[in-house]
């Protein structure tokens, strides 16, 4: 139960969290969460033509598997995180 609740938070909201507050300044909370849902689809379905798209990723990132889709969210997830961080220091 608590593996599904982390991967539902990983895989609908916390990319696209992460990335609405980079992008959005000013947003009301419920248009920042839907948003959230939106950017964090648009963003899973990359991960998936990144994984699988054609031939040559398939055999350099192993393909479409659970592991492989953990690691480059929770990539994206720290780089977005990092990225935040830099501009609220300037």
């Amino acid at each position: 139960m608590i593996g599904f609740l982390l991967s539902v938070i990983l895989v609908l909201f916390l990319p696209g969290y992460l990335l609405s507050l980079i992008i959005h300044k000013d947003i009301v909370p419920i248009e920042r969460i839907i948003l959230s849902i939106a950017y964090s689809i648009i963003l899973d379905v990359v991960v998936g033509f990144f994984l699988g798209g054609n031939k040559e990723l398939f055999l350099s990132t192993g393909g479409y598997q659970k592991l492989t889709v953990i690691i480059l969210l929770i990539s994206l997830c720290l780089l977005f995180f990092v990225i935040l961080l830099a501009r609220r220091r300037k």
